[in-house]
């Protein structure tokens, strides 16, 4: 017999199958659950007794049990319910999205042509910038969060429960796959653990990375700790190089998004999305990555040293070579004359 469970919020009450959830995460684990009119749900169930979870978990189920009540948005999922079940634990409950995610979507093909990514990355671009209108930084944007309806041209931005930054090192430390949070990650989020509204923009940006090209721009840098230190150094592969057939402009506002430096990213997402259309124009001032930056600096150091070497070298030339023009062209000593017979 399946383990049913009802539980009951303050709109309602939900069954679902609680031995085999679709999902499971960090904090909470995910359900596909019968409303009563037998419409089905999404039930997100946090782990444990609420009197037992620690203050991380406590924050992530308050802030994203707020994001949704305050971002009604038509790419933004909808709150239907919340509540405490009978074991009291938090849970919420959610459209049920049958067109899965868009890591599904990005499994089905190698790569997206701008021309079809561009419609659901502007509606998502428009999502996050509502939330940071409103004053909500997602802290976790990335494919897996990014859900369809029945129509794959819907997106839905969902899970606003951002783990804080000690859930982020837990994750590290327990070598977790990197291609979950910890890839989509800011450097200043690695470094400091600041999240502001430019490190959802750096994630997007990670997230179009990949949705265009079919690969990581850490791609190939094993282990976890050396691709971290990659995005922190801005040593990534360029998007032109990761598929040549990008469009000149939409390579660049890619590496833009993912500079090292928040205040040099796009101000905005759909600012960033217009960028990768071609529709804005990108900063004559385009910025270099730190890695550029160091190579460079590396040049200059040589070649600075062999100006060095050859100014010396002049110089030395310069005070020989009187000495040797010196010494050519002087006379012998005089000899004494002798007198004639």
């Amino acid at each position: 017999m399946p383990d049913i469970k009802v539980i009951s919020g303050h709109r309602g009450t939900y069954r679902l199958n609680h031995s085999q959830p679709e999902a499971r995460g960090r904090a909470a684990a995910i359900y596909r659950a019968r409303d009563a009119m037998e419409r089905d749900v999404c039930v997100k169930l946090y782990w444990g007794h609420l009197r037992d979870l620690d203050e991380s978990d406590k924050l992530s189920y308050q802030r994203e049990h707020e994001a949704y009540q305050a971002l009604v948005h038509p790419n933004i999922l909808e709150l239907i319910d919340f509540g405490i079940d009978e074991a009291e634990s938090f849970f919420l409950v959610l459209p049920w999205c049958a067109g899965g995610d868009l890591r599904q979507a990005m499994k089905r093909r190698r790569f997206f042509p701008v021309t079809d990514a561009a419609p659901v990355l502007k509606q998502v671009a428009q999502a996050i910038d509502f939330a940071h209108s409103r004053g909500f930084v997602h802290g976790d944007i990335k494919p897996e969060n990014i859900l369809f309806g029945l129509a794959d041209s819907h997106p839905y931005l969902s899970d606003f429960g951002s783990a804080d930054r000690a859930a982020f090192l837990e994750q590290i430390t327990a070598a977790k796959s990197f291609a979950t949070t910890t890839a989509y990650l800011s450097p200043e989020q690695i470094e400091g653990g600041t999240t502001t509204s430019r490190s959802d923009i750096y994630a997007f940006g990670m997230t179009a990375y990949e949705l265009l090209t079919g690969r990581m721009p850490t791609e190939g840098r094993d282990p976890t700790l050396k691709q971290l230190l990659a995005k922190i150094h801005g040593d990534l592969l360029d998007a032109a190089d990761a598929n040549p057939h990008l469009p000149r402009h939409a390579a660049r506002a890619l590496m833009l998004a993912l500079d090292v430096s928040p205040r040099r990213r796009p101000d905005t997402a759909l600012a960033f999305c217009e960028m990768l259309c071609g529709e804005r124009p990108i900063p004559l001032a385009y910025p270099k990555r730190r890695s550029d930056s160091v190579a460079w600096y590396k040049q200059a150091t040589v070649i600075a040293a062999m100006v060095a070497a050859l100014g010396a070298i002049v110089v030395a030339l310069i005070n020989i070579v009187p000495n040797l023009v010196g010494h050519g062209s002087a006379k012998p000593p005089a000899t004494q004359q002798q007198p004639r017979p």
